[in-house]
């Protein structure tokens, strides 16, 4: 089956991305990055096994090609002085994960513009003060 040909793409240097057709279907990056590293589908069939990609190539599907294909690389395609500082802290190292547990890794702080708007940890302490 040739369906999301991320390793061709790749290979002939294609600005590839994952993305969703939200709100049909939930944003779910992590879960793009373990179909892309596995073929692996949620049924625990496989997705043309010939397009699977190493996890950096993956991880771009999602980051820089990502903003390249909006247009926005100037601003938010990587972490460098004055471009906006938007990233995700997660709470496993992606390299020693998995590739079949890469979607369940949680985030546990999200950042942008530089500025942390959200934590698991801020979170979880709001939880716990609701049952209080």
């Amino acid at each position: 089956m040739r369906i999301d040909p991320v390793h061709d793409d790749n290979c002939h240097e294609l600005c590839f991305s994952f993305n969703s057709d939200s709100p049909v279907t939930d944003v779910g990056p992590l879960l793009y990055i373990k179909t892309a590293i596995s073929t692996l589908m949620t049924n625990g069939g496989i997705l043309g096994r010939k397009q699977c990609v190493e996890l950096e190539t993956a991880l771009r599907g999602v980051t820089t090609n990502a903003a390249k294909q909006v247009l926005m690389a100037d601003e938010i395609e990587s972490l460098e002085v004055g471009k906006n500082a938007d990233l995700v802290i997660l709470c496993e190292d992606l390299t020693r994960t998995k590739p079949e547990k890469i979607h369940g890794v949680r985030v546990v702080g999200t950042w942008l513009e530089g500025r942390e708007v959200w934590s698991l940890k801020d979170e979880l302490a709001g939880a716990k003060g609701d049952q209080a």
